[in-house]
């Protein structure tokens, strides 16, 4: 019979190979003898939804350091090069669009 070994977490196992289907499924990976990974197991939807969670946890903290630098970058509101200055309107035009998840014309 030949047997295959296979990981979750911190837990090892040899299992015979017909049973390796059954052990993907349930989250484990197949792994070489030097301890590769050679087939990925499927994640359980806790281990998904704590990736997404973190995932969109790093987005927000990346787009809250990204206004901070456009903030200092343009305090007095000076145009970059190449770029127009927008209106009053247009702008409250565009934030709309942005917040509705549209693009704007406008800009």
């Amino acid at each position: 019979m030949d047997t295959i070994r296979v990981l979750r977490g911190n837990r090892e196992r040899l299992i015979p190979s017909i049973e390796k289907e059954k052990y993907l499924a349930e989250g484990y990976s197949v792994i070489g003898d030097d301890g590769t990974v050679l087939e990925q197991g499927v994640k359980s939807n806790h281990t998904l939804k704590s990736e997404l969670e973190a995932a969109n946890k790093r987005i927000t903290e990346l787009e809250a350091e990204l206004r901070q630098y456009q903030e200092a970058a343009s305090p007095s509101g000076i145009e970059e090069p190449g770029e127009e200055q927008e209106s009053g309107e247009e702008q409250e035009i565009f934030q709309e669009e942005k917040k509705r998840g549209r693009k704007s014309g406008l800009a």
